[in-house]
């Protein structure tokens, strides 16, 4: 029987939420057969004294120490993982002076630095592989005693093309990766971008999460509910979105429906909502979404193009393809593996092509499709991850 590892993951990426998350996901599969520790998102003393009432994903107990702060959470019967909620930091990311930003950067590690190690402690996590998920604000110097077997930084996006970590991110992840032993991106285009810096990188390209969308796949060939045509987006409405394009073609069809699930976070889909063939629904429960995507008729990833789309490899690509549904997407990055499964167009190209996936959709299409996503289940993916830190 193969060891257990131990396995900390530094996250960015809050645990908890209304959308899925590739560290969580990760984390959760890997839990299966390894220890795993989860530290959460640094919360800030604005996150909880003014954003926590509208955000009830904010463990503010366990943050402040009122209860336990290690939360033990039950995946399955037989799998759990450890989420640890750190102690509020100072806000600090928006501060220009490099000076005064160095300054408050060691205050916030020593802030958390007690909480972790108490917890390390008391999981009893020796020798640990150290995953550092897009968090370089918070370096490998805080598991330096605790003899790290593995230093992995995890890569999911272009940090340089996020407005959020435009004055320090990119300096500081450099820095990151070159301490790493190995870095892990999620796309060939995010490697080729930035793997000078790192020492030794492998791309482990995003999953689908199979056991939310296991019923539905048995039921890919069943009939539609309704003999209408149905266009479907799931995902953040955000400024990744083409709304030009979108525009295009809620006008082009206007007797087809154009369904968009997942949370609203700029203005810009006023453009198009107002529209009666356009439904838009806001963030919607992670477990509904099976049964939405099936009883579409074609699915879309209308992405500009830009430097931070370049670098993208979108989830919802293989949750359309577990629910056998044809996708259009535009030519905003080359998704490795996915060749001949989705089809690449752009402008009235796009819109075009939307008609031809529903005419030509078959049966067989459909299964095809549904087995390449099986192939990159997320436990396949942690699979590939364990490899990673084992070597």
């Amino acid at each position: 029987m193969n060891k257990k590892l131990n396995i900390i993951c530094h996250a960015f990426p809050g645990w908890r939420g209304d959308y899925l998350k590739s560290t969580v996901q990760l984390m959760k599969e890997m839990a299966a057969d390894h220890n795993v520790l989860y530290i959460d998102y640094a919360y800030s003393w604005k996150d909880v004294l003014v954003n926590s009432w509208r955000n009830s994903f904010i463990p503010v107990s366990r943050i402040l120490g009122f209860s336990n702060p290690i939360e033990r959470v039950t995946i399955s019967n037989n799998t759990t993982i450890d989420v640890l909620s750190l102690p509020p930091i100072i806000p600090y990311n928006w501060i220009n002076n490099e000076w005064l930003f160095n300054i408050v950067q060691k205050i916030n590690r020593a802030i958390i630095s007690k909480r972790i190690s108490g917890a390390i402690k008391k999981l009893n996590m020796q020798e640990p592989c150290v995953v550092n998920a897009f968090n370089p604000y918070f370096d490998f110097s805080l598991f330096k005693k605790f003899k790290p077997k593995k230093l992995v930084y995890y890569c999911y996006d272009n940090i340089d093309a996020a407005a959020w970590a435009a004055k320090h991110g990119s300096t500081l992840e450099k820095k990151i990766m070159a301490a790493a032993d190995i870095t892990v991106y999620t796309s060939a285009s995010l490697q080729h971008s930035k793997g000078s810096t790192a020492k030794k990188s492998v791309v482990i390209t995003n999953g689908v999460d199979l056991g939310i969308f296991e019923k539905e796949m048995n039921y890919i060939l069943v009939p539609k509910e309704n003999h209408g045509i149905d266009v479907g987006y799931v995902g953040s409405v955000d400024e990744r979105l083409d709304y030009q394009l979108l525009e295009l073609m809620v006008r082009s069809y206007p007797h087809w429906n154009f369904h968009f699930y997942g949370r609203i976070v700029t203005k810009q889909i006023e453009r198009i909502s107002d529209y009666p063939n356009v439904h838009v629904y806001g963030s919607v429960p992670v477990e509904s979404l099976p049964e939405k995507i099936r009883n579409i008729n074609v699915a879309i990833i209308p992405f500009i193009k830009s430097d931070f789309t370049k670098n993208i490899y979108p989830m919802k690509a293989n949750e359309y393809l577990a629910l056998g549904v044809p996708v259009v997407m535009t030519d905003f990055a080359a998704l490795s593996g996915l060749e001949g499964y989705v089809t690449v167009a752009d402008g009235a190209g796009f819109v075009k092509q939307l008609q031809t996936e529903i005419d030509n959709d078959t049966p067989d299409l459909k299964i095809s499709r549904m087995q390449k996503a099986v192939t990159n289940s997320w436990k396949n993916k942690a699979s590939e991850f364990i490899e990673v830190l084992k070597k």
